[in-house]
């Protein structure tokens, strides 16, 4: 295993990493290929993720009425909290646009552009139990979007403002776990969600982000400058939780022959500000000689500290990159939650 940190200060612009894609692809940073990205583009890029959540708890909290709440397990407040995440998000998405369109030029840069519109969404939820889970993680690559978008913010007051929204962010995250964990102890199940899961934050770039949400998108009215990761999957244990040094069966991604005996890809777990990689091994699971059956596995390294990673497949460089296309990376990500020890933290 490698261990290596961001390099935060030193990242590279987008400009060598655009894409053509479909408009659905795009969370959504305005941009044509000639231009460059300013203070304006960046709060697009989170009023998008703010009108995602807000569609997402407006579709969760009127699909399911109070009594459903309870009779899966869940505090009597949590439809209440719930719609308070909802009115907060909402309230971000209104003061970014608001603030956006001002066309300030001092504050924005010199690209007139407004603000984006919301794109249309396809939020599938099984039951409550899943609205939850999907919010819970929903939660997260938000946080880890505010935080790496924040390094990029020319503007010194825009920084400040984003980063209380941050800390708003980081709020809801844990309420979110804080009641999937009472609803468990009350359930006698294993803990769902760590409300404190992570020592230090994980910062996510751009084009991660949008390949983790892309999935809830049908279409978007605006320009798209990345076309997304494949989507990552990832086989949970049948207890319930990971544990480090178990393996994680992961795909969503194509390998031959060739790929399992040069041990072309490897597992990238970022957690804080840190990664590890390892190998991406892999296991017949059938008898047939002519049609042979393989999974992809790799080994969840030991991070103490750090109850949730996110995970990604990559080429033999391994190393995912706050900001860039990311193009050495074959999937993901996906987040992995830890038991650590004396805390379920099942997501």
């Amino acid at each position: 295993m490698k261990t290596v940190a961001f390099a935060l200060a030193a990242c590279a612009l987008l400009a060598s990493s655009v894409h053509t894609a479909p408009a659905k692809s795009l969370l959504h940073v305005r941009r044509r290929q000639q231009d460059r990205l300013e203070d304006r583009d960046f709060l697009n890029y989170i009023l998008s993720l703010d009108q995602l959540q807000a569609a997402f708890y407006s579709e969760g909290l009127d699909k399911y009425e109070d009594a459903a709440f309870r009779d899966a397990g869940y505090p009597n407040r949590i439809k209440s909290e719930l719609q308070t995440i909802y009115t907060q998000d909402s309230s971000h998405a209104d003061f970014l646009t608001d603030a956006i369109n001002s066309n300030e030029e001092e504050y924005y840069g010199s690209q007139n552009r407004d603000a984006v519109k919301p794109c249309s969404y396809d939020f599938k939820f099984n039951d409550v139990g899943d609205f939850i889970a999907q919010a819970s993680i929903l939660e997260q690559t938000v946080l880890s979007a505010h935080l790496g978008i924040q390094q990029r913010l020319s503007n010194r007051t825009l920084k400040s403002t984003l980063s209380s929204f941050t800390s708003v962010q980081s709020r809801h995250s844990s309420l979110i776990n804080i009641l999937n964990n009472e609803r468990n102890t009350r359930s006698n199940r294993t803990a769902t969600g760590d409300p404190l899961p992570n020592k230090i934050e994980t910062p996510l770039g751009i084009r991660p982000v949008i390949s983790a949400l892309d999935k809830y998108l049908k279409s978007c009215p605006d320009d798209a400058i990345y076309e997304p990761l494949n989507a990552l999957e990832v086989e949970e244990p049948e207890n319930g939780g990971f544990e480090y040094g178990d393996f994680v069966n992961v795909s969503g991604f194509k390998f031959n022959k060739s790929d399992r005996e040069d041990e072309k890809y490897q597992c990238t777990f970022v957690y804080g500000l840190s990664q590890l990689s390892s190998p991406v091994t892999y296991r017949q699971t059938n008898e047939d000689e002519e049609d042979e059956e393989w999974e992809a596995r790799c080994t969840i390294p030991e991070v103490k500290g750090y109850g949730l990673l996110a995970l990604f497949v990559t080429d033999e460089d391994g190393f995912v990159q706050l900001e860039g296309g990311n193009d050495n990376v074959v999937a993901g990500p996906a987040w992995i939650s830890i038991q650590q020890e004396g805390r379920g933290v099942t997501v």
